[in-house]
C-alpha cells in the first residue's frame, strides 16, 4: 500500500512538472490593418445567397407540410 501511494506521488508531481513547464498559447491574430476584432474569418458572405435560398425553400416545404396536414 506505502509503495502504491509512492509510485501514485512520483508520477503526479512528474505530471504537474510537465504541465506546469508548458509554453501558453499564442496570442489571436489580428487582421490586416490591425483593426476590428480577431477571429478565425470565415468566408461566410460569399456563400450567403445559398443560404438564404436553403433556408427559403426549407421554409417553405415546412409550412406546405403543416398546411397539407390541417
Amino acid at each position: 500500500m506505502n509503495l502504491l501511494r509512492n509510485v501514485t506521488l512520483v508520477l503526479t508531481v512528474f505530471a504537474s512538472n510537465v504541465l506546469l513547464a508548458q509554453n501558453p498559447p499564442p496570442p489571436p491574430l489580428l487582421p490586416p490593418g490591425g483593426g476590428g476584432t480577431p477571429g478565425p474569418g470565415l468566408p461566410i458572405d460569399t456563400n450567403i445567397l445559398i443560404l438564404v435560398a436553403s433556408a427559403i425553400i426549407f421554409g417553405s416545404i415546412t409550412v406546405f407540410r403543416k398546411y397539407k396536414k390541417n
